[in-house]
This record gives structure tokens, C-alpha cells and sequence, in this order.
């Protein structure tokens, strides 16, 4: 009977510190990602059809779409809430990151090669095995200050012309043509080469700065705010890197790179199957510009003001990303109020 107990405890033991198999189905995410892909697209077509049964499809599809880094979070909690060491479990800690930034990272595949998928999957491979190799989750809380300090700093100009941005971008679910005014605008500032320099440096400094801080502490034990904070910082630092590789890019074969480019404009980024990836990846930027500060700033927030009305404050700045990101996504749709 002793000998019973005593296999009983190691039995209790090790479901303490293995992850539950169903914590593993975050990989689901970036693994059937393609076939999201096509699915909302013959849902689109669908609605064409038939209305009703065509969007209900669509509604479906897009929620997939943009559930990566939701199940991100998730798995992410989970591991915090029952307490199990995250260095035991990296194979649910590497799914939920890259679950997190598949709708950016996967359309910057076609950039490498033109076998998308082949590419796509062994980027998964790769995550997969890099789970078995060893790892440090030690962190010097000096240099860690040092760059928070240098992060926080750079984000106030990467911010400010991130909010003038999809503010400019908001505007064209009103009209491309008041989405072009206001464009030309804004290129007068920051189309310069001074304000162009400062800008590339700031995504370079967040970029930096931010990624080596999620390298230092993604293997610890967080709150659920810290986690949605750690999961949005990751998919800004994967978009802005590929997108402005894409925007020179493309800006060096001249094309003009606005709102016309962006969503495959005037017939919108579900007009075909090619596109449809982008509006994930433009959808969840957007989300990520407003989410990401906002978790900051309930921590600064609730240094001069109650813990209530920071985290007030903090939810209605992450509740506007949220009513602005669908605004934006269904202009990128080619949805208009003015012809």
C-alpha cells in the first residue's frame, strides 16, 4: 500500500510540472494556418452566393484567422495559473509565440521563397526543435532596466506616428479619396530624410530592445497582462520588421506604398486568395499598437492613480484599438462610406 501512495505522489507530481496534452493543440494554429487562409477566401466567394450562409462561413474563418495569438495567451495563462515551470514545458511556450506572430511571419515567407508552405513548415520545424535545445532564463535586472528605459523612449515617437498612421488608415472606410488628403499631409513630415531616419530608428531600437527583454524573461512565470503585454510586443516586432522590408521593397520598384497598395484596393484584400493573408497581418498590427501601451500603462497608471482607474483606463484604450482595428479591416475590405 506504501509503495501504491508512493507512486501515486510522483504520479501527482509530474502532472504538476508536464503541461496537459491539450495545452499542445496551440501548435494547431500556424500548422492548419493555410487552410484558413483558403478557407476565408471560398467563404468570401461564398457570400456572393449566398449571404447569409456565406458570412456565417466567413465569420468563422476570420476568427481563426485571428486566433493565434489569442491561444497564445491562453496557453500562456494556463502554464502561470497551475503553476508549472515554463522551462519543463517549451514546446507549449514555443507553440504559443509562434502561434502568436503567424499572421505576420507567414506572409513574409513568400518573400524568401516562392515555396511558401515548404518554407512556412520548416519554420515550424525549426521553432519545434529549438524547444529541445538548452536554455537560460536568467535575466540581469540591471541591464533589463536599462533597456526598459531605452524601449519606453523610443516608443513615444514610434507611437506617435503609429496612432497618425491608422488614424490616416481609419479614414478610408470614409473615402480614399479623404484617406489620400490626409496622406499627403502626414508625407510631409514623415517622408523627410531627418523624419524618416528617426523613424527607421525607433522600430529598430523597439525591435532590439524589445525582443532581447522577451528572450530574457519569456521562460518566467507572468501575470495574464504581463502575457497579453509579451504576446502583442512579439507580433509588433515581427510585423514591423517584415513590413518595412516589404514597404522598401516595393517603394524601390516604384510603387506607392498607401492605403491602395496595402489592401488591394478598390476590390479589397478578400477579392482574392493571394491578399487574404494580409488582413490578418494588417488587422492584428493594429490591435497590437493599441494593446501593447495599454498594458504598460495600467502599471505606470496605477503609480499616481488607483489600481481601479488605471485599469479602467488601460481597458478603453485596448476597447478603442479593438473598434478601430474593425474599422480599418473593413476598409482594407473595400468597404466605403463615400464612393
Amino acid at each position: 500500500m506504501r509503495t501504491i501512495a508512493v507512486a501515486g505522489a510522483q504520479a501527482t507530481t509530474q502532472v504538476r510540472t508536464t503541461a496537459a496534452p491539450q495545452a499542445f493543440l496551440v501548435w494547431i494554429f500556424p500548422l492548419f494556418y493555410p487552410l484558413s487562409l483558403s478557407a476565408t477566401f471560398r467563404s468570401a466567394e461564398l457570400t456572393r452566393v449566398n449571404v447569409v450562409l456565406g458570412s456565417a462561413f466567413l465569420t468563422l474563418a476570420i476568427a481563426w484567422l485571428v486566433a493565434g495569438p489569442v491561444a497564445s495567451w491562453l496557453a500562456l495563462n494556463y502554464l502561470d495559473r497551475d503553476e508549472l515551470d515554463r522551462s519543463r514545458n517549451r514546446l507549449v511556450v514555443h507553440g504559443a509565440l509562434l502561434a502568436a506572430v503567424t499572421p505576420a511571419l507567414f506572409t513574409a515567407m513568400r518573400r524568401i521563397s516562392s515555396n511558401q508552405l515548404m518554407v512556412w513548415y520548416l519554420v515550424i520545424a525549426f521553432a519545434a526543435m529549438a524547444a529541445l535545445l538548452p536554455a537560460s532564463n536568467s535575466a540581469s535586472v540591471v541591464y533589463a532596466t536599462k533597456f526598459h528605459h531605452i524601449h519606453a523612449s523610443s516608443a513615444i515617437v514610434l507611437a506617435s506616428f503609429a496612432l497618425a498612421h491608422v488614424f490616416n488608415h481609419s479614414l478610408a472606410i470614409v473615402s480614399l479619396g479623404m484617406h489620400a488628403a490626409v496622406l499627403h499631409v502626414f508625407r510631409l513630415v514623415y517622408r523627410q530624410n531627418v523624419g524618416q531616419t528617426i523613424l527607421i530608428a525607433a522600430v529598430a531600437v523597439q525591435v532590439c530592445t524589445g525582443l532581447t527583454m522577451a528572450w530574457k524573461y519569456y521562460l518566467r512565470r507572468a501575470t495574464p497582462l504581463r502575457n497579453l503585454q509579451l504576446v502583442s510586443g512579439v507580433y509588433l516586432a515581427v510585423f514591423l520588421v517584415t513590413h518595412l522590408i516589404t514597404v522598401f521593397t516595393t517603394r524601390r520598384s516604384g510603387i506607392d506604398t498607401d492605403f491602395v497598395w496595402a489592401s488591394h484596393a478598390p476590390a479589397g484584400l478578400l477579392a482574392g486568395l493571394s491578399s487574404v493573408p494580409l488582413l490578418p497581418r494588417y488587422s492584428l498590427a493594429v490591435l497590437a499598437i493599441f494593446v501593447h501601451p495599454a498594458c504598460q500603462a495600467r502599471w505606470n497608471l496605477s503609480r499616481i492613480i488607483s489600481e481601479s482607474a488605471a485599469r479602467k483606463a488601460s481597458y478603453s484604450v485596448m476597447a478603442l484599438g479593438a473598434a478601430t482595428t474593425v474599422v480599418v479591416a473593413l476598409a482594407a475590405c473595400g468597404v466605403r462610406l463615400m464612393k
